[in-house]
């Protein structure tokens, strides 16, 4: 090479590094890694699935900064769960983050052939106390009566789904 050999001394390691990066590849940021996500996903133009998925990874970013996906640790990647749990975001919604953040690195690593392993994959979301996720009690049979009798007296919408969930035993999502 014409660096190396117009030299009369061995680069330094700095030079060394700055050469590699000159030569090399640059490293896939964290928002590129979004970008390629995008392409390869079956929903990739959907725009209500891209405003999730980009609000929960924007989340990420914003707590370890928009750094290089192969430098991404597996302590950030706890202290990203702890963060989250702290501000009071429910489990669940952790959960649901974390999923959408592991996907999206482990198709950058794919797609882009990085040499890096996912800090997210098989992660633990603990639970926290008063984090929302105890069993609630159902409703007593007064309230369960009390409820058809309001819906009943309603004829909008929102209270005929109620009557019809309050009579069936079928949930909102069902």
């Amino acid at each position: 090479d014409l660096v190396e050999t117009s030299r009369t001394r061995p680069l330094n390691r700095v030079e060394q590094l700055a050469y590699k990066a000159l030569k090399g590849p640059l490293p896939v940021s964290l928002s590129e890694a979004l970008a390629v996500y995008f392409e390869n996903h079956p929903k990739g133009r959907d725009k209500t699935y891209i405003k999730k998925v980009t609000s929960y990874w924007n989340k990420l970013v914003h707590f370890v900064g928009d750094v290089a996906v192969e430098t991404l640790t597996r302590e950030q990647a706890k202290a990203f769960v702890s963060h989250r749990l702290n501000q009071g975001v429910r489990r669940s919604t952790v959960v649901k983050e974390i999923n959408i953040v592991r996907a999206i690195v482990t198709k950058a690593i794919r797609e882009l052939e990085l040499s890096a392993k996912n800090p997210f994959e098989a992660i633990t979301v603990p639970s926290m106390p008063g984090s929302g996720s105890e069993q609630r009690e159902p409703f007593s049979l007064d309230e369960h009566r009390l409820l058809i009798e309001k819906a009943l007296d309603a004829s909008d919408d929102i209270r005929l789904i109620a009557l019809i969930c309050a009579m069936t035993g079928c949930r909102i999502g069902e």
